[in-house]
């Protein structure tokens, strides 16, 4: 314990640069540092969730949901950390694929073999446009996301993704819809949990990469039933900068809020989002059925449901 530091608050000055650092930086010497916290944590702090019952989903490579709380929350599996408002702390619990899965359509769906790095960042605004031409449920295409397994609210590793539903009518447009769509209710799945173990969400907020895509925002509000907002200063960097900020005193504690840019918010108006997986077929209103099994012929020394460089896995419907 006597090589750790020692534990301060995120605002504490905890040094200065010194004239070495400043020679290699630029900053000028004697610059307050201050401690700061992880990327997660200010990013949450820097949109605004400061009060309790203020949710955020960060859609980014997995897709988290957070929650700000008065005072610990420990229900094992879903984390709790400490928040940055003295007193408070915040939940988090967490689906696999998000924007990972994202990227995976684009690669595999949108992108020449060999298409230049630049051609990326169009086809993603090709998904979300042909996205936003399809009608709510994507005309029966079903998409189930866990391209690698899933923590909340199954945790499963087995767990596999699946396009059902998929008929002569379907194109791209269906399948960039049924992404959105299908990662949206495995958010609605965190939430879902969530209340289970009494937590109340108000307004959510949306961080990440993906929250930039209207559509996307659309669908989330809709699934949910929850008004959305994507802040204006919706990044780390942001939340760190109000940190340092407050730890120099150029921002009053008291005074976090009006620093904050203005956000744009979403409200559901597709209220049959929330209901539409009562005419759809069973996959979407219990735990997927579709996962891996191990063939009994294996040796038993690995026969193991974690196991995946098996020969012979065949794959089967649970029942």
């Amino acid at each position: 314990m006597e090589t750790l530091p020692p534990v301060v608050k995120p605002s504490d000055i905890v040094g200065a640069v010194t004239a070495k650092a400043a020679g290699e930086t630029g900053l000028a010497a004697g610059t307050p540092v201050v401690c700061g916290s992880n990327d997660t944590t200010v990013e949450f702090f820097g949109v605004g969730a400061i009060k309790p019952g203020i949710g955020a989903v960060k859609i980014a490579t997995s897709a988290v949901l957070f929650l700000a709380v008065r005072g610990t929350s420990v229900h094992p599996p879903i984390s709790c950390y400490p928040h940055i408002v003295e007193g408070m702390y915040y939940t988090a619990t967490g689906t696999n694929s998000c924007a990972s899965a994202h990227r995976w359509l684009r690669d595999n769906f949108f992108l020449p073999p060999g298409a230049p790095p630049e051609a990326g960042r169009a086809a993603f605004a090709e998904m979300d446009r042909l996205a936003g031409e399809v009608g709510p449920g994507a005309e029966g295409l079903i998409f189930h996301p866990y391209l690698q397994g899933e923590r909340a609210p199954y945790w499963d590793p087995l767990l596999r993704a699946d396009f059902i539903g998929m008929t002569m009518q379907h194109n791209r447009a269906h399948f960039a819809r049924a992404l959105y769509e299908g990662i949206a209710y495995s958010i609605r799945d965190l939430l879902t949990a969530a209340r289970k173990l009494g937590f109340s969400f108000g307004v959510i907020k949306l961080m990440g990469g993906g929250a930039r895509s209207a559509t996307w925002r659309q669908i989330i509000a809709d699934v949910t039933g929850l008004v959305v907002e994507r802040p204006g200063n919706g990044d780390a960097s942001f939340g760190a900068a109000l940190v340092a900020g407050i730890g120099v005193g150029a921002i009053p504690r008291r005074r976090w809020m009006p620093v904050s840019r203005s956000s744009i918010a979403v409200n559901p108006i597709q209220q049959d989002m929330r209901s539409i997986i009562t005419c759809l077929p069973s996959t979407r209103r219990r735990k997927p059925r579709w996962r891996p099994s191990i063939t009994a012929f294996t040796p038993s020394s690995i026969r193991r449901r974690d196991h995946f460089a098996v020969t012979g896995r065949q794959f089967f419907m649970q029942r």
